[in-house]
């Protein structure tokens, strides 16, 4: 265990002067004024430590995507996020083409790569990014603070048209489970894997619903979205009658 501290403190340290020596130096190169530049990064363990956050925080105050920031980035949805969705597979078919065989040899040729993505490239990429924020859709059930008049202003701002809710248009059916994957799934799976070590208190509880809804995997929610779109032809099959000895069956 110490080992391992020592080497998450020794990547701590160099990712501080990565981002120090790199990163600034490259917008001050570019032009980029600081106070208009974002930061992004996944939720690997160096980058999300008190002491990176720290830096990060100080320098990009307000204009960080990241873990562990408020608000906080979903690090498992990955149409919804710019590296994942475009850089790394971008880097990855590229940087090892050579198969560099040493560290600074990798450096070099991802330095390489990422400078020679061409401008053109990084608009038509951000804009399919702001396009797949524009189709995101919003989901929730009909607990009463989520449908008061201030909840659903604020949901209806964001998500025009996108909205699957109580007192919205069209309404959602809240006493169909059965069409519902936060019924016929989610709430479900959580009551069966958070209260396994019975949480005491609000911050405990919130923690780990929070990890056990990242735990998930992508492959489960292809699967749970299949079977919604299976619950709806057979609903409108039986014209909206009973369904659940046919969903058992199948």
């Amino acid at each position: 265990m110490y080992c391992l501290g020592c080497n998450v403190q020794a990547w701590n340290h160099w990712t501080l002067l990565v981002m120090t020596k790199f990163w600034a130096a490259l917008g001050r190169r570019r032009g980029i004024n600081r106070a208009e530049q974002w930061f992004q990064q996944d939720g690997a363990t160096p980058h999300t430590s008190n002491e990176s956050l720290t830096w990060l925080r100080q320098r990009f105050p307000d204009r960080l995507i990241s873990r562990r920031c408020d608000p906080e980035w979903a690090p498992h949805s990955p149409d919804l996020n710019l590296p994942d969705f475009h850089l790394w597979g971008y880097l990855k078919d590229n940087v090892y083409i050579n198969n560099p065989q040493t560290i600074p040899d990798l450096k070099a040729v991802i330095t390489q790569k990422i400078r020679q993505i061409p401008r053109e490239e990084c608009v038509r990429v951000i804009g399919n990014f702001a396009r797949r924020l524009a189709e995101q859709w919003f989901q929730q059930d009909g607990a009463t603070p989520h449908t008061s008049n201030k909840s659903l202003t604020w949901l209806r701002q964001r998500f025009p048209d996108r909205l699957i809710s109580r007192r919205c248009d069209p309404e959602w059916a809240p006493h169909s489970p059965d069409l519902n994957p936060p019924d016929f799934y989610l709430w479900g799976y959580l009551k069966d894997n958070v209260y396994i070590n019975n949480p005491q208190i609000i911050p405990d509880l919130k923690a780990v619903i929070t990890q056990k809804i990242r735990q998930i995997p992508r492959e489960e929610c292809v699967r749970v979205i299949g079977n919604f779109a299976r619950h709806l032809q057979v609903c409108l099959q039986r014209g909206g009658g009973h369904m659940e000895h046919i969903l058992e069956r199948q």
